[in-house]
């Protein structure tokens, strides 16, 4: 018949797959979709790399840099305030005037960090005649040899190693007074790190440059007091200090 004919002699479609794959060829969406894979690929591993780079930015760790480590202990000045006693009396004033050393532990960084700096725990003893008869966990910020910070109400705390005496620091030998130089640094980075944000990045460079400049004198202005007089005391490092940023 003319209709089995004419179905015989109908074109092959060239979509059509035969079992060896010869001849095959494939739709044009295919390959669109591969180069989209491509390109996918390609995104996937340009934002691998950022993460990369992010995740390789400096963490400063003031405690690790002044030579504490998790397990040290330590003493925060703290005002401690009688609460049994009656407000507007005497006892009263004096409770609120009466300072504590309170000792602490160190605990290990967990990783958090605050503009690049890390936030590092304090495990407070327990004091129970003052009213507080368990341990206490605080974030802190170390900011100097003798400062921290609470990084919420950006309360300012004095400290000391446990056992120190409440004497001026005297610090002896490069390594302290390298240590205390980055420490002196860093605490005023902080203070001012709203203004450095706002800088433009040229500026930030020049005043970087500056500063590492300032750094090389203040050490070997110590060092050289130092060597000539045994030791650097606190007094001797405010003296020094002011005389480099003068220069």
């Amino acid at each position: 018949m003319s209709t089995d004919a004419n179905e015989n002699t109908n074109p092959v479609n060239n979509e059509t797959h035969n079992n060896d794959g010869v001849g095959e060829t494939k739709p044009a969406a295919a390959a669109g979709d591969a180069t989209n894979c491509a390109k996918r690929a390609a995104l996937v591993d340009l934002d691998e790399e950022e993460n990369s780079k992010r995740m390789k930015v400096e963490v400063y760790d003031l405690a690790e840099t002044m030579g504490f480590k998790a397990g040290d202990r330590l003493e925060v000045e703290w005002e401690i305030v009688d609460a049994s006693s009656t407000p507007g009396t005497h006892e009263a004033d004096d409770a609120l005037a009466r300072t504590r050393w309170w000792g602490a532990t160190l605990m290990e960084h967990d990783g958090r960090t605050e503009d690049s700096v890390a936030i590092r725990t304090l495990d407070y003893d327990p004091y129970v005649e003052g009213g507080f008869p368990d341990h206490s966990k605080e974030d802190v910020i170390f900011l100097g040899r003798d400062l921290l910070v609470d990084p919420v109400t950006q309360t300012e705390l004095q400290f000391r190693r446990q056992g120190a005496e409440e004497e001026d620091t005297v610090y002896v030998g490069r390594e302290d007074i390298e240590s205390i130089v980055n420490a002196t640094l860093a605490q005023a980075l902080q203070r001012n790190q709203s203004s450095w944000n706002a800088m433009e990045p040229s500026k930030q460079a020049f005043i970087a440059s500056m500063i590492a400049e300032k750094k090389e004198k203040l050490t070997e202005l110590l060092s050289s007091h130092a060597d000539a007089n045994g030791v650097v005391t606190a007094d001797d490092m405010r003296t020094i200090l002011t005389q480099t940023m003068e220069l």
